[in-house]
Order: C-alpha cells, then structure tokens, then sequence
C-alpha cells in the first residue's frame, strides 16, 4: 500500500497515530481514572480516526489493523475524542453556526466552513449547539468517548 500525505508532512497514517496515542486511541476501565493506549484500543482508534481523515481530506484512505490483545502501550494523561458533526440537509449545512463547549474551552465553526465539522476535544460531558438561520436550533448534551463521537443532525 502507498502512504499518503500532505506536501511538507507526516503521512495521514503517522497523523492518525500520533492522534491514537495522545488520546483518541486511549480506553478507560470502568472506576479507574488511569486513561490507557493497548493494541486494541489503538487498533479500533486508528480504524476511526483514519476514516475520519480521509472524510476530512476527501480521499479513499484505509488502513488495516487486527491486532486485538490489550497489551499496554502508553499512557496519555488525557482521553481524546474526534469530534465529527454533519447536517443531513444542504441548506442546513450551508447556514449551520456550530459550538462545542467543555468547561471553560469552546470551539465554533461559523456558517459556511466545510462540513462535516471536525474537531478535537477531550473526553467527558460537553455540549453540542447548533444554530440556524432557518431551522430550529439544536443543543445537545453527551459525554464525549473516544475514539470518535459522529453527530448527524437533524436527529
């Protein structure tokens, strides 16, 4: 398989892995505050966060991952997630102002940037809003777990 990137970078591969171990491949066991990257959490993050990159770049990437044993790797002193919002509907798409706010941190993506919108952010509660010019506003709360969280609205 040929390895693709942009002019003067890393490959998407190498981006994708580097995002997996930094967070977005990262699990956490039920009561434990300890975030960890084994290889099967990496596997299934790397799976994810490819497919998002290609979404994003519009390209036909893949990668191919089949390791499932859950031997440690790393341990990121954070969970990330890759969020992806996407409107159904292309009038939707076109006027959509979108926020994501986790405490103090928000991140905006105005009208009229492509969609889907693509964002990193860490895991844990957040809070999704939409707004519109000429459809009514969403607002959703949900905990954000990586690897990816996919919001296609209208729900």
């Amino acid at each position: 398989r040929q390895a693709f990137g942009k002019d003067g970078s890393g490959t998407f591969f190498s981006e994708a892995l580097i995002m997996c171990l930094n967070g977005m491949g990262a699990s956490r066991r039920a009561g434990k505050k300890t975030w960890r990257v084994d290889a099967a959490s990496l596997s299934h993050g790397l799976l994810a966060v490819m497919q998002l990159i290609a979404e994003r770049e519009n390209l036909p990437l893949s990668c191919e991952c089949r390791v499932q044993k859950p031997v440690s790797l790393h341990f990121p002193a954070l969970g990330k997630v890759l969020v992806r919002v996407n409107c159904q509907i292309d009038e939707m798409k076109h006027e959509s102002n979108i926020t994501l706010t986790q405490g103090n941190m928000v991140k905006n993506s105005p009208p009229g940037e492509p969609r889907p919108w693509i964002e990193s952010a860490i895991s844990g509660d957040a809070t999704i809003s939409v707004k519109y010019a000429h459809f009514p506003d969403e607002r959703i709360d949900d905990s954000l777990i990586p690897p990816v969280y996919d919001l296609e609205l209208p729900l």
